[in-house]
């Protein structure tokens, strides 16, 4: 992730909790192997109540830790 711009993911629960069971198992597979690839580039994950207050704010991102991030607007 050299250029550092926020993706959204969004995923719908029937992926991983559908009444088949086959269905169910190749969701949960086919979404390890995305944070796989994911966390293998360096991604940082938030959750929608840190990203939605930087929408159209001035945004300062601040490292935490080895993965983590700060962000204040």
């Amino acid at each position: 992730m050299a250029s550092r711009q926020p993706a959204i993911v969004s995923t719908h629960r029937l992926n991983y909790a559908h009444l088949n069971p086959e269905r169910s198992a190749a969701g949960r597979s086919a979404l390890r192997t995305l944070l796989k690839g994911l966390i293998e580039d360096g991604a940082v994950f938030l959750i929608d109540s840190e990203v939605r207050p930087a929408r159209g704010a001035r945004v300062v991102v601040r490292p935490a830790g080895s993965r983590g991030a700060n962000l204040r607007y």
